[in-house]
Parts: C-alpha cells; sequence; structure tokens
C-alpha cells in the first residue's frame, strides 16, 4: 500500500511566487558569493518551481537558451532498414512508448541516425517506460549526421526516447556522490525495524532523484519476515541563478506482505511512518540534509571569477548517472568559463561536448 505525499508542494503559491521575482541575471564578478546563497539561502527560500509531466529540468526559462533542434530516425532492423519513423528532437520525452507503438517501434528499435542535434545535445533510449533498467545515450553532431548501425545493449528493447540539453557548459554531480549524501536523511524511530542505508536512484524522465529505504521487520509472528520501504522523492528546483535547492516533494511507502493497510497488523506500522514523515521537524530536517547536497556545487561556482558577462544557474538535468547544473548557454559564456577551468582543478566543470559519442549504462 502506498501512500503520497506530493501535495505539499504548492503549485498555486509557486507560481504566484515566480510572478513576483524577476530571475535577473548574476555577474559573473558577484559569483564569489554564491556558495553561501546556495549552501544557506536556498535553506531559507520558500520559492520553487513547478515541474511540468514529464519534464526533466527545473528552469529559471531564460529567453537566450538556445533551442535543441534536429531530428531522430528510428528503425526496426539493423543498418537502417525496415521499418522506421522520424520524431523532432525537443528537450524532454519525444517519444514515449505510446508514440512508439503507433509506429510499429515498441520494442522493435535496430538502429538510429540523429539529423541536425547540436553536440550539447544527448538522445537517451531507455528501456522502460519510466527511464529505467538499460539506456543507450547517443550525442549529437550539427554539421553531420550521427548514426547508429546497430542500438547496442537494447536491440528491439526500447521503450522511450528522452531528450537532454546539456548547454555549453555545467556542473555535474556523480551519483555516487549524491548517495553519499542521501545516507543523510533522517530515518523514522521504529523500534521493532532494522533500517539498511538508503539507496539512490536517479529518475530522469520525472526529474526526480529517489533516496530509497528499506527496513525489515523484527517482531515474532504474525508480523515476522515483513519488509518496509519507504521512498523520498527529491526534486531539483531553480527559480533564478542564485537560488538552487533540492526540494523534498513527498514519500512513498510499501509495507509487504500485507492484505490491508489499516488492518491491525500493518496499519500501526504505516501510521508510525505517516506520524513521522509528516511532521514539521522531520521535513525541516530533509530539507537542511538534501540542500548540503549543494555545498559542493556552490564551491565550484563561486571560484567562477570571469570579468564582465552574467554567469548562473540557468537549469537543472537529472541525467541517468548524474545531476547536472547548466551554467553557459552560449560560445562567449563557454569561453569565458574556459578562461577559469585551468584554476579550478578537479571541480566537476563539463565544457567537452564531443559528437557522436555512444555510450550504454544501467538504471
Amino acid at each position: 500500500m502506498k501512500r503520497s505525499n506530493l501535495d505539499l508542494v504548492d503549485i498555486t503559491d509557486i507560481q504566484r511566487q515566480r510572478a513576483a521575482r524577476s530571475p535577473a541575471r548574476m555577474s559573473m564578478r558577484r559569483c564569489q558569493g554564491l556558495l553561501l546563497s546556495l549552501a544557506v539561502g536556498a535553506l531559507s527560500s520558500g520559492c520553487a518551481v513547478e515541474a511540468s509531466d514529464g519534464d526533466e529540468e527545473a528552469s529559471i526559462g531564460d529567453a537566450s537558451a538556445a533551442l535543441m533542434t534536429g531530428a531522430v530516425q528510428l528503425y526496426a532492423a539493423r543498418n537502417f532498414s525496415g521499418r522506421t519513423a522520424s520524431f523532432d528532437v525537443d528537450k524532454g520525452t519525444i517519444a514515449d512508448s505510446g508514440r512508439l507503438a503507433a509506429a510499429g517501434l515498441h520494442n522493435a528499435v535496430g538502429s538510429l541516425s540523429l539529423f541536425g542535434v547540436p553536440s550539447s545535445g544527448s538522445v537517451f533510449v531507455f528501456e522502460h517506460e519510466d527511464a529505467s533498467g538499460r539506456f543507450v545515450s547517443v550525442t549529437g553532431n550539427a554539421t553531420s549526421p550521427v548514426m547508429v548501425p546497430e542500438l547496442p545493449h537494447l536491440y528491439h528493447r526500447a521503450s522511450v526516447v528522452w531528450v537532454a540539453d546539456h548547454g555549453s557548459g555545467s556542473i555535474r554531480i556523480p551519483l555516487q556522490a549524491l548517495a553519499d549524501r542521501a545516507r543523510n536523511i533522517p530515518l523514522p524511530q521504529m523500534r521493532r525495524v532494522s533500517w539498511r542505508q538508503p539507496t539512490l536512484r536517479l529518475r530522469p524522465m520525472q526529474g526526480f532523484a529517489d533516496a530509497i529505504v528499506e527496513g525489515e521487520v523484527r517482531v515474532p509472528f504474525p508480523l515476522r519476515n515483513r519488509k518496509v520501504r519507504i521512498t523520498v522523492h527529491i526534486r531539483p528546483e531553480v527559480s533564478s541563478p542564485t537560488d538552487v535547492r533540492f526540494v523534498y516533494a513527498g514519500y512513498e511507502r510499501d509495507i509487504r506482505p500485507c492484505w490491508s493497510n489499516d488492518g491491525p497488523i500493518c496499519g500501526p506500522m504505516a501510521q508510525e511512518i505517516d506520524r513521522h514523515m509528516d511532521s514539521a521537524g522531520i521535513q525541516h530536517q530533509l530539507d537542511e540534509s538534501l540542500n548540503n547536497m549543494l555545498l559542493e556545487a556552490g564551491k565550484r561556482l563561486s571560484a567562477l571569477t570571469c570579468p564582465g558577462g552574467s554567469l548562473g544557474v540557468r537549469r537543472v538535468n537529472v541525467l541517468p548517472t548524474a545531476i547536472e547544473f547548466v551554467v553557459a548557454e552560449t560560445e562567449t559564456e563557454r569561453g569565458c568559463l574556459e578562461v577559469v577551468r585551468a584554476f579550478v582543478p578537479d571541480d566537476g566543470l563539463s565544457l567537452d561536448r564531443p559528437a557522436g559519442m555512444v555510450s550504454t549504462g544501467i538504471l
């Protein structure tokens, strides 16, 4: 039995706050103050950004952001043969299982090609509809087609095609670093449950990170061998170049085996979990713990002191293996970041946009 607390985020208030706030850019000369703003100011700010259904990124809505262009051509067989369909490239999901099925390509993609997609864009093909399981990513090339004659890792197993726009410069926090931070999430103090360390899963299509905590009930029959799982939803949000934070967006709980969530066996356990997760104190602890994940990103940004121009976090991409803070859109901004790159060793700054690169992984 699951419970969702996603209504904790009041979308109406969010929209009202965004309308009242001017998302002015931050000068590069002011980057030294960003660490304090991220690590402290983000905790006290109540502003957030609404997330649209299936959108992978939180954005400040900068009108200067470059648009993704091009098309993805899918083929049913190897070497670009068999049934085929073309999908225009945009940010987010460009072909879900329904669109693929309508084209006769759900679980039937054998090869693909990219036309006119810039190298700042990555096309992801996922095994399952929720962007889980195996995946293949292909970066674009604006000047020539990118040809993948056989879909590695996912031949005739593709369910979703999704696109991420990395901009011209970004800072990436890898999954392992995020998972280390997730261990600070407070757990319900239940004397009959033995909790394991939290694990973290990134959900690109939903724009969330899920901290998953599992526990085992250690009591005599009839509760013997029951399992408890709590999934805490974390959403990165950007409301201005200096206001970036992770928001506790709700949770789900699962007690197994459990025939009735209101019954005498599982009911008290469910109520105890809900009391813990719903309390204001726990909400504060979660906010504080999760926003500590931004500390390193804030340090990296605070070191970028290019003269002139403007710089700040434009949006956040939840990728399969990292969370990415896009800080540059144009080649001019990228060139400025190149200047300071030598002074920021091992900082997670990502400026390379290799064209036509194919990689695989498992979520």
